[in-house]
This record gives C-alpha cells, structure tokens and sequence, in this order.
C-alpha cells in the first residue's frame, strides 16, 4: 500500500514537470517566432494528453489501492479468524488434560480399595461430589444368585431397600443388558424421594451406567440429580467407571 502511494506521488511529480517543461517550450517557441497556431495547438493538446493519461493512471491506482486494502482486510480477518480457532483448540486441548489428569488422580485413589463394597461407597461419595448427586446406588452381580445385588447406597432413605435385578428386567436390567446407559429426563411419579434438611423433593434425572469388564457387565450404577448436567460431565463419568469396572468383577 505504501508503494501504491509512492508510486502517485511520483506520477504528480513527473506530470507537473512535464506540463513544466512544454509550457516553458512553448514561451521560447513564442519568442523566437512568434505565435503560431499549429505550435499552440500542438501543445494544448500535448497537455491535454499528459492530463488524461494522469487521470486514467490516478483512477487505475484508485482501484488497485481498493483492491490491496481488501486483500490486506481479508488477510487481517483470516489471521484473525485463525488466531481465534487455535487460541480454542489450545484451550480446549488444555482443558481436555486437565480433566485426564484429574481423572487419572481419581482412579488412583479410589483404585486403592479392594474391597468392592467399600469401593462402590468412596465412588459414590466421589460422584456426589462431582457431579452433585442427590442419590446414588451401586449394584453387583451375583454369579450365585445370578441378579445384581445393592453393594453400595448414597443418600438413600426408601422406605423400601432396593430390590435385586435380573439381566433384561426393568431399566437398569435393560442398561446391563446392553450395555449402554440410560439416561431419563423425566421421572414417573411413585420413583423414590430423596428425604433432606430441605423436606422431600423428587429427583429430576436419573442415569443408569453399567460397568463393563471383558464384555461382560459386572456391575450397574444408578444415580439421580436434582438439575440436569452436561455431556462433558457424563462423559467424565463414564470415563471412571470404565477404569473401575475390573475392581467389581
């Protein structure tokens, strides 16, 4: 752009010594043989020219100065755009190994326990920590009476103990037996209160999650919230149960 510039400022100089130039022609050619219409004409003409040619190459650097600016804009934006896309992904990148290295500080504590009883309760108390349960519920499977028992409870106060399932009955019978979690944004109405210092109040979500080790689903976990979370938060979850599903086999 700067080019653009100096290169018409340097077409104003040379056009004005030019017109100069032929002016001062023209006043020696007047006092050596007078006025003479031909050379009058002649050199109105010639600064005729030399004028047109300056606005011809004055309007041709207009549009070439347009034409770097919008460039140089789109460039700008480009670089604008993509200073905003990698400051994202470094984020987002950073963010990510926050959250592995937070996980991976989890898993190794609650990793520690052996027993599977007292694991389900730490991983319990760490998810209502976490993810702000309300309630939660751990269950294993019985090879012996081949249902998945109540091994762990977190804030439960049913005036029933929760009941043993089989593989296939019931939602969490349906999430062990395939293997996916179910997730409920609605709950029906006779589904278990949680009993705090604030009263009774329903839970409005439930998650399902079983435990999978070797293909096989070795335990199921079953949580429910007052408010509604994120994917990133189950995904985090999902994450420690898949690390802990071995520790329940």
């Amino acid at each position: 752009m700067k080019q653009i510039q100096k290169n018409r400022t340097y077409l104003s100089v040379y056009l004005v010594i030019v017109i100069v130039a032929i002016i001062a022609a023209y006043a020696v050619s007047l006092q050596a043989l007078g006025f003479n219409w031909i050379i009058a004409s002649l050199t109105a003409l010639i600064i005729l020219v030399i004028t047109r040619i300056y606005t011809i190459g004055t309007a041709f650097y207009g549009q070439i100065k347009e034409i770097t600016l919008q460039q140089e804009k789109e460039s700008q934006e480009e670089i604008s755009i993509s200073d905003i896309i990698n400051q994202k992904n470094t984020e987002e990148k950073e963010e990510k190994e926050q959250q592995e290295e937070e996980l991976d500080k989890l898993i190794e504590q609650l990793s520690g326990e052996n027993d599977p009883e007292k694991l389900g309760q730490k991983l319990l108390s760490q998810l209502g920590e976490e993810l702000q349960i309300v309630q939660g519920l751990v269950y294993q499977y019985s090879n012996e009476t081949e249902k998945f028992e109540v091994l762990s409870t977190y804030a439960y106060y049913g005036e029933e103990p929760p009941q043993a399932f089989s593989i296939g009955e019931g939602l969490s019978g349906q999430a062990a037996r395939d293997q996916q979690r179910i997730l409920l944004t609605e709950l029906p109405d006779d589904y278990t209160e949680v009993i705090s210092g604030l009263g009774k109040r329903q839970p409005k979500m439930l998650l399902l999650a079983p435990l999978i080790h070797e293909e096989k689903t070795v335990a199921l976990v079953e949580l429910s919230f007052f408010e509604k979370f994120n994917e990133q938060k189950i995904d985090k979850f999902e994450g420690i149960l898949n690390k802990l599903a071995q520790h329940f086999a």
